[in-house]
């Protein structure tokens, strides 16, 4: 029974192993691909420095389209700072740099003069190296700049947009943002008639409509004085606004409705004109466009004073000084604020410094956690196979047990009925004066003792396994002498010849053995303790009933009696 049962234990606990060395493996490797993960996403200052120029420059753009300003500043001027004048692309993404730096100055920060400062260094560095590909875009910038930075000279705005133009690719994304900027722009400054030339190279290029080609016609209509026709050609210009860039398509739209707002006003159609502006200003508060709102609230101040509503007019005139004090304010706090950030470049190394000890620390709290989760799981994983192995186990030695029970009672059934007493034999003394010869003579041989001592044994264990009498607990060999009759000595000796035992240890087995029989009789003995049931099969003794228990079954008896309740429910 025993090494049946260790050989089943030992092919649940190998193929558990297995298992459970698979599944260790699976966790192990997840979070270890978890953890990488994590690291990966975490990214830091210092780490932008290792990374390439052009690597840079796509997370400052990410960073910038996310209006994380700062850090898109950060990594452009990191790429500022490598110059390098044998290396071609190297000096590209230094002028790309610092023309995406003047821009997040003008269009974010609104500080008109470092932006200057800025695109006027990437205008000289890129005609220096001959940039054709970012020079239109530093061109048009500057003359977006001019616009707002000195409105009442227009020469500068119109000789940066013609430029811009002139080194612009035809079919290109510039050429668009260009002309559309260079048409607005003489339509506000009035410079229309200086470039004809420029619109006709634009329209000869682009056969087919887009939303510039609509801003260009309608620009010449209103020339004419066909203001109807021309918002009809803003209108469709309004359905052509592509491009992938979210804050880019509002400023076009933005631009395109003030458009619409004045042509509106000079065709005399003062609520759409007033309901337009009132749509150009939520949308211009809505997505921060701060340099739209004076020109919305001098568009406010003349409808008004056309239309005679002089308090009206005066209150939106008083709106746009506000308004253009509180943004030359802004304009220099901001220039103030962000002259800063050149010492702050300067000090970024101790920056850098406690970002890498941050980042260091993180990572070892993140090894510590991992290597402390590794460590749980691996001891709930062996405690888990060590108890799976030890039901296994256990489970095995039951049904082995439920086994032997059954081959014994169907012997039982079997086997003969128990014969009557023997005649109780009365030992006589031997003396030292009969004679040897007479002695051996007397003495039955070898054959015929065995033969007697096995008779007597199966007389014992005929009682053994029939006998209520042996679950008592004064059961002794003097009470078996009784039932079987006979010689005490002869039936001692019959156990020890047999048995390999004495009687109270094969009482035990017996005992023990009946015990197993109740355990799994629920319907009889289900509400019966361990010591109830020792009791009653004549075990007075917890320890010494427990010891005999595992000895014979190898489970204890709370085990065995736990496996029989479940087998039962």
């Amino acid at each position: 029974m025993r090494p049946a049962a260790q050989q089943l234990a030992e092919l649940g606990a190998t193929t558990t192993l297995n298992t459970m060395q698979r599944l260790l493996l699976i966790i192990s490797m997840a979070l270890c691909l978890g953890l990488n993960v994590l690291q990966a996403r975490i990214t830091y200052p210092h780490q932008w420095q290792q990374l390439p120029s052009h690597q840079l420059l796509d997370k400052a753009q990410s960073y910038s389209q996310a209006d994380h300003l700062d850090s898109a500043m950060l990594c452009y001027s990191i790429v500022a700072s490598r110059l390098s004048k044998d290396n071609k692309n190297e000096k590209h993404n230094y002028i790309k740099a610092l023309y995406s730096i003047g821009t997040i100055y003008f269009l974010h920060y609104y500080n008109y003069q470092k932006a200057a400062d800025v695109l006027l260094l990437a205008k000289k560095e890129a005609e220096t190296a001959n940039d054709s590909v970012i020079l239109p875009f530093i061109y048009n910038s500057l003359g977006a700049l001019y616009s707002q930075f000195d409105q009442k000279d227009y020469s500068q705005t119109k000789h940066y947009l013609k430029l811009s133009y002139r080194y612009t690719a035809p079919n290109t994304f510039s050429a668009d943002m260009t002309m559309f900027n260079l048409v607005l722009m003489s339509i506000k400054f009035g410079f229309y008639q200086e470039i004809t030339s420029e619109i006709e190279d634009y329209l000869r290029h682009h056969p087919e409509p887009n939303m510039v080609t609509y801003v260009c016609h309608s620009a010449d209509d209103e020339f004419h004085g066909k203001y109807d026709k021309a918002i009809s050609e803003i209108d469709l210009s309004l359905n052509h606004v592509e491009t992938e860039d979210k804050a880019l398509k509002y400023r076009f739209i933005g631009c395109l409705l003030f458009r619409r707002c004045q042509l509106l006003d000079k065709a005399g159609r003062d609520a759409e004109s007033l309901a337009e502006a009132r749509r150009y200003e939520q949308l211009v508060r809505e997505h921060g466009f701060m340099e739209g709102l004076p020109e919305i609230y001098w568009q406010y101040y003349k409808f008004y004073s056309s239309r005679g509503n002089q308090k009206m007019a005066h209150e939106n005139q008083l709106r746009y000084y506000i308004l253009t004090d509180s943004l030359n304010a802004i304009t220099n706090v901001t220039y103030i604020n962000k002259a800063s950030f050149v010492l702050d470049l300067q000090n970024a190394q101790a920056e850098v410094k406690i970002q890498a000890l941050k980042r260091e620390r993180l990572t070892q709290i993140l090894w510590i956690v991992t290597i402390a989760a590794i460590i749980f799981m691996v001891l709930m994983l062996m405690l888990w196979r060590r108890n799976k192995q030890l039901r296994e186990r256990n489970q095995a030695l039951y049904d082995q047990s439920l086994q032997q029970l059954a081959i014994i009672d169907e012997a039982r059934k079997s086997a003969p009925p128990v014969q009557a007493p023997m005649p109780v034999e009365e030992t006589k003394p031997e003396t030292d004066n009969e004679p040897n010869e007479i002695k051996a003579e007397i003495e039955p041989s070898l054959d015929v003792v065995d033969h007697a001592l096995e008779e007597v044994f199966q007389r014992v264990k005929a009682v053994l396994e029939s006998s209520p009498e042996i679950y008592n607990e004064d059961f002794s060999l003097s009470k078996l002498h009784v039932l079987i009759g006979g010689n005490i000595k002869n039936i001692s000796r019959a156990i020890g010849t047999y048995a390999h035992c004495d009687l109270k240890a094969l009482l035990s087995q017996y005992r023990i053995r009946e015990a197993c029989r109740r355990m799994n009789d629920v319907e009889h003995y289900g509400n019966y303790t361990i010591e109830a049931i020792a009791k009653s099969v004549g075990v007075t003794s917890r320890t010494s009933f427990v010891q005999n228990f595992k000895r014979q079954t190898g489970l204890t008896p709370s085990a065995y009696l736990k496996l029989a309740r479940n087998k039962q429910a």
